[in-house]
């Protein structure tokens, strides 16, 4: 099959510079709620390495869903934007290849603090201790970014709808990063987010997860391969430590009954919160903390190419709700994330993950850094 995917490379300015019509090789992975990668493969000699490899090179990347006779002639699709990181070229003048690694577009949510007082300069910061923001969870998200956009280059906010849960306590920020804070809650709050490139900039948004109407299962002749995996809860009661110090400071504990019964198990951690100042909301902070470190169960499967399964508008996305029959187990949960592929000895493949799978000793190690980097910001930001 041809290649499914239309690239346009941008600079810094986000000036157009040219498609790569003929890559090698291409790997692109949306995440839910997470940043996505991709990894581009050309000739050495290809007319887009100068423009690759300048300094602030930018790609958009297009997909187009394989056809189906329900759709026969699907057309592209926005699948992400995001700005070359590195990359590497090897071999000789006439064997070479490049490959440049893309990070999403939702990586701004990591460039981004959120300030004490964000409308000071830096040297009035210490006229309050957190800035506290409450709503839902697309307005939570909008107002912290507003409120520190001037500091984003080349990025703004859609309008705020008002999508999503409201927060328990809101959220407060004392420089942590966006994503930091946001993420679990856009997540917890069924939805996920989105930071795309639109002329000249980005545009940050919420989006609200679907359901995917069809199961997925090797019976039908959607599911060509498959493999599942189970860990059982990290943590099942957790105490959550508030605002004071020594005896003046504030506890207040969460215990998932159920989830204990259904064990036989008791795991007890500690969540430093010292943000908060209330006994329901460090309550909710143990209650979110037990719900992240809960039971895992996830799918990775890879799919028939003539399969129902689209990945796309008309079909599914990261984030939707999907089922999956296999290996004498049937669940629904989210499409976490979905690798779409494709080289030129082996065509186009789409290899989803569905639920919270077993991860890989990088990504893992990634994870744990992230929360102890998270635990070290709120010990050193008091």
């Amino acid at each position: 099959m041809p290649n499914p995917f239309k690239i346009a490379v941008y600079d810094k300015a986000y000036g157009f510079k040219g498609f790569i019509g003929n890559p090698q090789s291409v790997s692109a992975t949306p995440r839910h709620n997470q940043r996505g990668t991709a990894a581009i493969t050309v000739a050495g000699d290809h007319r887009m390495v100068g423009a690759l490899t300048d300094k602030g090179a930018r790609v958009v990347i297009h997909h187009k869903p394989w056809p189906t006779k329900y759709r026969p002639n699907p057309s592209f699709e926005f699948l992400m934007s995001g700005v070359v990181t590195g990359g590497n070229w090897a071999g000789t003048s006439k064997t070479s290849t490049l490959t440049v690694q893309i990070a999403d577009d939702v990586k701004a949510l990591d460039d981004i603090f959120g300030w004490p007082v964000p409308t000071s300069p830096i040297s009035d910061q210490s006229a309050a201790a957190y800035a506290t923001y409450t709503g839902p969870a697309e307005t939570i998200l909008k107002a912290v970014f507003n409120a520190n956009a001037a500091r984003a280059l080349n990025l703004t906010a859609a309008p705020d709808l008002g999508r999503g849960a409201v927060v328990p306590g809101g959220v407060a920020f004392r420089f942590h990063s966006l994503s930091e804070k946001l993420l679990p809650v856009l997540d917890a709050a069924g939805l996920g987010v989105t930071v795309r490139q639109s002329g000249a900039g980005r545009v940050l948004d919420v989006y609200v997860p679907r359901t995917f109407p069809h199961k997925l299962s090797e019976k039908a002749g959607t599911i060509t391969e498959a493999s599942w995996t189970f860990g059982i809860p990290t943590a099942t009661r957790e105490v959550a430590g508030g605002k004071g110090e020594g005896t003046e400071r504030m506890f207040a504990q969460y215990i998932d009954t159920a989830l204990e019964d259904e064990y036989g198990m008791r795991v007890e951690r500690f969540k430093d919160a010292t943000d908060v100042d209330t006994t329901a909301d460090l309550t909710s902070r143990a209650q979110q903390d037990v719900a992240d470190n809960g039971p895992k169960f996830g799918f990775s499967v890879k799919l028939s190419e003539s399969g129902m399964f689209q990945y796309g508008e008309y079909g599914v996305r990261v984030g939707d709700l999907v089922t999956v029959d296999i290996g004498g187990q049937e669940r629904t949960d989210v499409l976490r994330e979905c690798t779409l592929a494709f080289n030129v000895s082996e065509g186009p493949t789409q290899t989803p993950v569905i639920g919270d799978i077993n991860e890989s000793t990088d990504k893992a190690l990634a994870r744990y850094i992230g929360r102890l980097r998270a635990a070290v910001n709120n010990l050193m930001k008091g």
